[in-house]
């Protein structure tokens, strides 16, 4: 006989894939990566972000996004605490990314996954206006943008 697991359990896993569809068709791009370090969402604005569209990434480990993602969702894994707004360039093409991360919280409060948010900041640079002016974006720390 086939037990089913307890429905507490299928939770995180359905609502993931329900959801799917949805993170499809967001602009930004979102990877979604389970409490083993396993890739085990990604849509097509992540892989077109990161410069890896084409390739197999589902189920594979988190390190092949490359230091910079890897190193974000390691810091969420080890601080169990969101990461806000962290500037990444991507080494391929030079566009400015930005990076942060949820995490879904399963019962008692033990992690279940964690998803990571890339943004593409790259048409933020320049604001029109008299002559071209540069707009900073400084979403360190301090949480200021100006």
């Amino acid at each position: 006989m086939i037990r089913r697991p307890p429905r507490s359990t299928l939770f995180p896993y359905t609502t993931l894939f329900r959801s799917q569809t949805i993170v499809e068709h967001l602009e930004s791009g979102i990877v979604t990566v389970d409490q083993e370090g396993i890739i085990i969402a990604i849509n097509e604005a992540a892989r077109t972000a990161l410069s890896l569209a084409g390739e197999n990434l589902l189920y594979r480990p988190v390190s092949t996004l490359g230091d910079g993602p890897a190193n974000i969702i390691e810091r969420t894994f080890n601080s169990r605490q969101p990461v806000e707004g962290v500037e990444y360039t991507n080494p391929v093409n030079n566009q400015p990314l930005l990076l942060s991360t949820s995490i879904l919280k399963g019962e008692q409060l033990h992690l279940v996954w964690i998803n990571l948010v890339i943004q593409d900041v790259s048409s933020l640079e320049h604001i029109p206006g008299e002559g071209e002016m540069k707009k900073e974006i400084r979403l360190s720390g301090d949480q200021e943008i100006r």
